[in-house]
Formats: structure tokens, sequence, C-alpha cells
């Protein structure tokens, strides 16, 4: 299984880099550093998650999500980009205890940390004006639009690899 993982990371970092280099992408450091944070970050995330590695999980989906930041600083002009940093320092570790709420639904604690790190997340974009739902929004359909056939390739490989794990689990317990 190890081995499947590795090509299969491997075809999806040779496929991230054919689309820059046919300028399916812009080639700028930012986006292709943004992107292989977002890579690595929800591969690693895969890979860890259920072997109750909390740790890892809450460091791997923070480099996932700064790689979103760093997408969305890029793609959007900011009139006053330090403005998102401390929502964005609030709204991320707020997201890694709901993942690890999810692996460990029996400890609570993490569910709630979340809860309270979204609503001052929440609390402080208001205060600050950095963030408005409906630019939000307008924000996010724009990156989809934008960046649909990488998403699509991350889900398309994290379908793989769940399938796979889930067929290796199967054989394990017919033996």
């Amino acid at each position: 299984m190890n081995k499947l993982r590795a090509v299969i990371l491997i075809l999806l970092l040779f496929v991230l880099i054919r689309f820059i280099t046919v300028n399916v992408f812009e080639l700028d450091f930012s986006l292709v550093f943004s992107y292989l944070l977002m890579t690595i970050g929800i591969l690693s995330v895969f890979f860890i998650f259920g072997k109750n590695k909390k740790f890892l999980l809450f460091v791997f989906s923070s480099t996932f999500l700064i790689g979103v930041v760093l997408l969305v600083d890029y793609m959007f002009e900011f009139t006053n980009p330090g403005k998102l940093l401390l929502p964005a320092s609030l709204f991320i570790p707020s997201i890694n205890f709901l993942i690890i709420f999810i692996e460990d639904t029996d400890n609570k604690l993490f569910l709630w940390l979340s809860f309270l790190l979204f609503i001052s997340g929440f609390i402080v974009s208001i205060f600050l004006g950095s963030i408005k739902l409906e630019t939000f929004l307008q924000s996010l359909s724009e990156i989809i639009k934008s960046y649909w056939l990488f998403i699509v390739l991350m889900l398309m490989v994290l379908l793989v690899l769940y399938i796979f794990d889930k067929n290796s689990e199967q054989q394990k317990h017919n033996i």
C-alpha cells in the first residue's frame, strides 16, 4: 500500500508540474508554494487520519489551510492583507480542532475549542471589517471556477486512496 501511495503522490506532483509548464496555472512562486502546501497538507492528513496522531493531524491540516490562505491572498486584491492575519489565525485552529474532533469524537473538548475559535474569528472579522459573507462567497465561487481542475484531481486522488485503503483493510480481515 505504501508503494501505491508514493506512486500516486509522485503522479499528482507530476500533473501539477505539467500544468505549470503548459501554462494552465500561472508560474508564480507564491501560487506554486500555495499549491504545494495544499497538496502536502491534504495528502498528509489523509495518511494520518484515524491513526490517533493528533499533533501531526493539527500540523498538516494547518499546512493545507495556510496554503488556502496564501491562494486567496494571491487570487484577490486586498486593500489591507494584514487584516486577514488575525481572523485566519483563529479560523485555522478552529478547523484543525474540528478535524481532530471528527477523528476522536469522544473528546468533546476539541469540538468546544473549534466552536469558540470559530466564533472568535467571526467576531474579529466583523470588527476588523476583513470578511463579509457576500464577498467571501463570491471569492469562493471565483476560486472554484478558476481552479476546479486542481480540486477535482485532489478529490480523485483522495477517492482512489480511500478505496485502496478500504480494500487493503478488508484483505487483512479476510486473512
